[in-house]
């Protein structure tokens, strides 16, 4: 997205499924131009930082861009969050603004933040323009956790009375170990298996397992994944079913001002229509979209 003048602007940007956006203060020239992209994925030299930082994120980054380089047009770089566990941050004292320099990610510094379930951090001002993510002065708190390429259930080829669930990591940080656990109404969870992880790694690791107990009709799962300091993360829920179905698993955070999430699960190809209204029965929000099997849409 590309924004020309010298006005303070946040850029509305992110993917089909995440709202991300990334802003920025004054430049100093009516004809400032800016290009800002976001990416919901790790950078392909995600958390290898140059020392002012102990890790960057490796689950999103923004690219931002100036075109031309007047001095005058230095600015602050703010990034948001929109759901603090999704974006793995859990303190805002250590938060940064972590920049990559093209071999390494950099502390930017933190000017001002608003740390909330959905927040920012701005960093000091900059005069380099390159990819930008969220970093940690340490390791012991925003984990910016192990990246997970996928998480998926499936009805087992050769034994049909059993299921084969399996995910692939991008990358882990203190990664101890993943317990998954099923459920036969997503809200009730029992814990089947306890699976190391690989401590750290930069590289993609398959992981795979059988449920041999699956429940008769539909099965949810889900990961917990915990740290080696205890501090853990539940993953999205996936499901298994031997009939067809659709439904909304959660609706958060309820009462809502502004940001709503309405996460959807289906087995099935489907076309979703879904209206949001408000306390006095007014449509505030329509969502149409193609859910697909394992897919999880949020609004």
């Amino acid at each position: 997205m590309k924004k020309i003048g010298n006005d303070v602007f946040t850029f509305p940007v992110g993917d089909t499924a995440t709202w991300a956006r990334i802003g920025i203060s004054a430049p100093g020239n009516a004809t400032a131009e800016f290009l800002a992209e976001y990416f919901d994925g790790p950078h392909s030299d995600a958390n290898n930082t140059d020392g002012t930082l102990n890790n960057s994120s490796v689950i999103e980054y923004w690219t931002l861009n100036r075109v031309g380089s007047s001095p005058g047009d230095d600015v602050q770089v703010t990034l948001y969050w929109e759901d603090t566990v999704r974006s793995g941050i859990d303190d805002g004292t250590d938060l940064r603004v972590a920049r990559y320099t093209g071999t390494q990610w950099t502390d930017e510094g933190q000017a001002a933040i608003s740390y909330n379930l959905a927040g920012w951090v701005q960093s000091n001002t900059v005069s380099n323009f390159s990819p930008f993510t969220f970093g940690s002065l340490s390791g012991s708190v925003n984990p910016l956790p192990i990246e997970l390429l996928n998480f998926k259930a499936k009805w087992d080829n050769n034994i049909q009375t059993r299921a084969k669930v399996e995910w692939t990591t991008a990358s882990e940080i203190n990664n101890d170990y993943f317990e998954l656990e099923h459920s036969n109404n997503a809200i009730n969870w029992q814990k089947i298996a306890t699976i190391p992880g690989s401590g750290n790694s930069n590289e993609m690791i398959y992981y795979s397992f059988y449920d041999e107990h699956p429940y008769d009709d539909r099965t949810y799962y889900r990961l917990n994944q915990v740290d080696y300091d205890g501090s853990y993360k539940y993953s999205d829920i996936v499901v298994v079913s031997k009939s067809n179905f659709i439904e909304i698993i959660s609706i958060f955070p309820n009462p809502s001002e502004d940001i709503i999430n309405v996460i959807i699960l289906s087995s099935f190809d489907a076309s979703v229509n879904l209206s949001i209204v408000d306390a006095s029965g007014k449509k505030v929000y329509e969502f149409k979209n193609i859910i697909k099997p394992g897919d999880r849409k949020s609004t």
